[in-house]
């Protein structure tokens, strides 16, 4: 149990028998359920995990071998059916240091996320030892995954190291998730489709005596083709079918002006390479639609990226709204805090004398005079007790009668005083000013 959340990790195993065992024996307290999934083994991976004797270790073995996807699509189902909030994949060849579960469960938890996997790319040591063929493999295949399944704010999109949501799988199309080593690209696909809040996790890679069993031209072969098809299947039901949102109009209308303008270009070149030559006007009908076309398209690639559920660019209510947020120093934060800053809010609202009183119902607030509201202020500049209502008026009044009593007194003994108009030194009208004036200048 990882924060009130039941832990189910999918384990799925093929000929691991050597290293099955390790797998079992250090994973943490923090997990309720250990589904491992023997992929049609031929070795005793089976029988080994079940001779850990660990009480939550449950042991699935498939007739036929289908891939990793569907060892791990098995284990998936199983979570759903035993009722675990969370399902996490560790393979079964002890790759996955158990240490960072924690860590990888937390934006689930703590974060409102759905989705929540490793990245081994996260520092500056990351590439060291690397061949530059794969780092360069990597970076491409990273960045065709991020517009394969749109979370543009994600990386390393074939490390398995992942924590999802039960309620997030239910929602999915399982049996059409693909079963080769192209699931991870595939389930995350899925999973952008349904909007679901990602984040990545650093958690470094660990290597060992595994042997991989990955033939890299047949599976670069198949990825390609998958992450293809993963594409169109997004923009189709995220962007037509389940919105029209205007990115499937800029794609569509962008890629239709681009298909023309290179199509009509490409005529108009094939038809003018002898002696006739295009005007203007027919080169700008296939300039045009073609320029057109690629802002468009530009255009439809920016809305996809703010879309990525769970970045920093999308709403932050995607991924927030109804839980907590832990500050560093580990005190809880979230709607309570909000709340808690409400009564502030409403305080200042009515100490404002004017404008900022809060809306009745129906409607917005009307503005009240001033002399009409217990604002709490005088002419001295200090503010009276908020709890004394009006007390703030009385002030205004008696200062005005004491300024109109001293006035009396000044009148009395100068006979040509003039008292000031009431409401201040700005309150003087312009057509008296220059009537003050011609008497002083009178009287000089």
């Amino acid at each position: 149990m990882f924060e009130d959340l039941r832990v189910a990790v999918v384990v799925p195993a093929h000929n691991e028998e050597a290293l099955i065992g390790t797998t079992l024996s250090t994973m943490p307290a923090l997990v309720d359920h250990v589904i491992v999934v023997d992929d049609a083994s031929t070795d005793a991976t089976a029988a080994t995990a079940r001779a850990v004797g660990d009480p939550r270790v449950e042991v699935l073995t498939l007739e036929r071998n289908g891939g990793v996807g569907a060892a791990i699509l098995a284990g998936h189902r199983r979570a759903i059916e035993i009722g675990a909030d969370v399902a996490v994949v560790m393979a079964g060849d002890a790759q996955m240091d158990p240490a960072y579960l924690p860590a990888l469960l937390e934006p689930i938890a703590e974060g409102g996320y759905q989705l929540s996997k490793a990245n081994r790319f996260f520092d500056f040591g990351s590439y060291d030892g690397m061949p530059r063929s794969r780092v360069v493999g990597n970076v491409l295949v990273g960045f065709m995954a991020k517009a394969a399944t749109g979370y543009w704010h994600l990386f390393d999109p074939l490390n398995g190291y992942t924590a999802v949501r039960t309620d997030a799988l239910r929602r999915l199309p399982l049996d059409r998730v693909r079963r080769d080593y192209s699931f991870e690209c595939d389930l995350l696909t899925y999973l952008n489709i349904i909007e679901a809040p990602g984040k990545d996790v650093p958690v470094p890679a660990r290597y060992g005596d595994e042997r991989s069993g990955i033939r890299m031209f047949r599976a670069s072969r198949r990825l390609l083709w998958s992450m293809w098809r993963g594409f169109w299947r997004r923009m189709v039901w995220k962007y037509l079918l389940w919105s029209f949102s205007p990115v499937a109009i800029f794609l569509f209308a962008g890629l239709a002006l681009v298909l023309w303008g290179i199509g009509f270009g490409i005529g108009i070149t094939a038809a003018t390479l002898g002696a006739p030559s295009a005007s203007a006007a027919t080169v700008l009908i296939a300039v045009g639609p073609l320029l057109v076309g690629v802002n468009l398209l530009i255009v439809a690639w920016v809305l996809d990226v703010l879309a990525s559920p769970g970045s920093r660019l999308a709403s932050p209510g995607d991924r927030t709204a109804g839980h907590r947020v832990h500050d560093p120093a580990g005190r809880a934060r979230g709607e309570g805090h909000a709340q808690e800053q409400e009564p502030e809010r409403e305080r200042l609202l009515v100490s404002d004398p004017v404008g900022a009183q809060a809306p009745h119902e129906g409607g917005l607030a009307e503005p009240q005079p001033v002399h009409g509201q217990g604002n709490g202020r005088h002419h001295g500049g200090e503010q009276d007790d908020p709890g004394q209502g009006g007390g703030g008026n009385g002030e205004v009044e008696r200062g005005d009668q004491e300024r109109e009593d001293h006035d009396e007194e000044r009148r009395r003994r100068d006979p040509d005083h003039r008292a000031p108009a009431r409401g201040g030194r700005f309150a003087t009208s312009f057509r008296e000013r220059p009537r003050e004036d011609a008497e002083s200048r009178t009287r000089a």
